[in-house]
């Protein structure tokens, strides 16, 4: 029950809301703040992985370092294309530059809707380590 309260605290209610948590759960290598943003059948497609890193993603080095803009593409009224450039950073040091496009779609509920992110492309899927969920730009 509290999971599930907390998983309702973080859905997002634009699709840039819905990147950015995803993105900080990047950073601070949680599973659990990344799924919690994934639409219910990507969560379905990653559950078992987050459960086998025990919602630990990522390494100690590189890791994505601070997202300056995001661009932001409507496909449709319910549908968006948002991509990033992060830089890749090892001890304060930008070693590379990685690049994300995610899917955010509005996710329609009875009570209210929410937008949840249905697809994760990244240039090197293994760049910051464990990235779940993600397949080649």
């Amino acid at each position: 029950m509290q999971v599930d309260s907390l998983e309702r605290g973080l859905e997002a209610q634009s699709p840039e809301e819905a990147v950015h948590t995803w993105i900080r759960g990047v950073q601070t290598r949680s599973g659990a703040m990344q799924y919690a943003v994934l639409s219910p059948s990507l969560r379905q497609e990653t559950k078992q992985e987050f459960i086998d890193h025990f919602w630990v993603t990522g390494g100690s080095s590189p890791h994505m370092g601070k997202v300056e803009r995001l661009q932001s593409k409507k496909i449709t009224p319910e549908k968006f294309q948002i991509a990033f450039d992060y830089p890749l950073v090892v001890m304060n040091e930008t070693i590379e530059t990685g690049s994300a496009v995610l899917t955010v779609e509005k996710i329609p509920r009875e009570s209210f809707d929410y937008w949840a992110i249905t697809q994760i492309a990244v240039k090197d899927p293994g760049d910051t380590g464990v990235m779940i969920g993600a397949s080649k730009l």
